[in-house]
């Protein structure tokens, strides 16, 4: 079998990833990957393409350089920021009395036409619940006799104007883009084991900018949204409580964990005068970083709470993303969702080659990209392009066996470990601060 090549593109607000994985011997292995610092996007939305396209060719250019290859398929990631939801019930008769593939072609369409507007680009249709004429929840309706077919689908569509932008960046930097997947939906093929999924999960992706949520019920993502915090912020608090450079506040951001088993106070420059340094103690550290992520996490409850589906997250709360990374996240968010849900940190889940790539929850939805294109999707569901993706088998488990799309083409890798309320206000941030800033002086 020859060779063939899926580039996963991860366009951030902080950092772009590019990651290279092969299929070969029908096993997907990662052969390269690319990181760059992200310029002309903020908030996920491109405000200064040249820079953009600048972010993403060197990230690509690192991945396919440390492959030896270039990629023969490109998916990109749409930030959640980007996309709304909307919920639809369409229903077709079944002439000759058995469900075939044509007929749920032909509801999904249905669902398109009905949702889709000329301001819309269409990212996902996924069904999460099948009805043949009374029997409801139908895992797969192929082969099912009945006279009607009902589906209930999560349409997830994005900002026109927003996409091609992204797009027109992406094709600059001389990629041709095959699909576009919801970051959020790429974490979750990157994290959740089928335990989750079939409990219900909210997947938190947590970036530099932005933290998208993603809830996963049975083999679906039923809702989808965000807050519009992440990382960036607490070196943001970092910098203006404490007089230094945001170059120094992310330093001390990144290395807070080391810098607070010390226990001894340091020194930092000054914005404005690199030769005057002030005494910070980890105290005060501890407070600033401590105090937004308590605040993030508060919001992140809030927003799963006022959902219709924080009483069926049995699965808990499973987080990833750059900002999962930080020194106690798990106790940290233990304490805010404890008594709600069970909570995990989540790396991506193994691929073979170069493995280490799997040990950074950064990677998380790079890393999903890659499997979607291999065929780590859902069991059926409209892409980005309007084709109908589906596959033979429910089950994404401890390897890709058994999956087909619709091209029939099979994917097998066996180096690849997939198990694929009140409202509480917010705490008073800002008075926080000034508080720790008063107690310097």
């Amino acid at each position: 079998m020859n060779n063939f090549y899926i580039l996963g593109l991860d366009v951030g607000s902080a950092n772009t990833t590019a990651i290279m994985t092969k299929i070969s011997d029908n096993s997907l292995s990662i052969c390269g990957i690319g990181k760059s610092k992200t310029n002309g996007i903020k908030k996920g939305s491109v405000t200064n393409i040249e820079q953009a396209k600048i972010s993403i060719k060197q990230a690509v250019n690192e991945a396919t350089k440390m492959a030896g290859a270039k990629p023969d398929k490109v998916i990109v990631s749409i930030p959640t920021i980007y996309t709304k939801n909307t919920k639809i019930s369409r229903t077709i008769n079944v002439p000759n009395g058995e469900i075939g593939i044509q007929e749920i072609k032909r509801v999904m369409q249905m669902v398109a036409e009905s949702v889709v507007t000329t301001d819309d680009k269409l990212i996902h249709i996924l069904p999460y619940n099948f009805k043949v004429d009374q029997q409801e929840k139908i895992e797969d309706p192929i082969g099912i006799c009945g006279e009607k077919l009902v589906v209930d689908a999560n349409v997830i569509t994005a900002n026109q104007n927003l996409v091609k932008n992204l797009l027109k960046a992406v094709s600059m930097a001389g990629l041709k883009v095959d699909d576009l997947v919801l970051s959020g939906y790429a974490s979750a093929i990157a994290t959740l084991n089928d335990d989750e999924k079939e409990l219900g999960v909210c997947l938190i992706d947590m970036g530099a900018s932005v933290c998208d949520i993603a809830v996963h019920a049975g083999n679906s993502i039923k809702f989808s949204d965000y807050i519009p915090f992440g990382s960036l912020n607490i070196t943001m608090d970092l910098s203006q409580t404490i007089n230094t450079p945001l170059a120094n506040a992310e330093d001390i951001k990144v290395n807070y964990g080391k810098l607070i088993k010390s226990k001894t106070s340091i020194e930092v420059p000054t914005i404005g005068d690199s030769s005057s340094t002030n005494l910070i103690s980890m105290e005060v550290l501890a407070e600033v970083i401590l105090a937004r992520i308590e605040e993030i996490l508060m919001f992140l409850l809030n927003k799963i709470k006022k959902s219709e589906y924080c009483e069926n997250l049995g699965g808990g709360i499973v987080l990833t993303g750059g900002l999962s990374k930080l020194d106690d996240m798990k106790n940290l968010a233990f304490e805010v969702f404890g008594n709600n849900f069970p909570v995990r940190i989540a790396k991506p889940k193994k691929v073979g080659g170069l493995t280490e790539v799997c040990e950074d929850c950064e990677n998380s939805c790079a890393i999903g990209l890659c499997l979607y294109g291999a065929g780590g999707y859902t069991s059926y569901e409209m892409d980005s392009n309007g084709d109908l993706r589906y596959k033979n088998s429910v089950k994404i488990d401890t390897n890709l066996e058994e999956i087909k799309e619709n091209k029939e083409t099979e994917i097998k890798n066996d180096s690849c470990v997939l198990d694929i309320p009140n409202q509480i206000e917010k705490p008073n941030f800002v008075q926080r601060v000034i508080n720790i800033i008063k107690g310097m002086f």
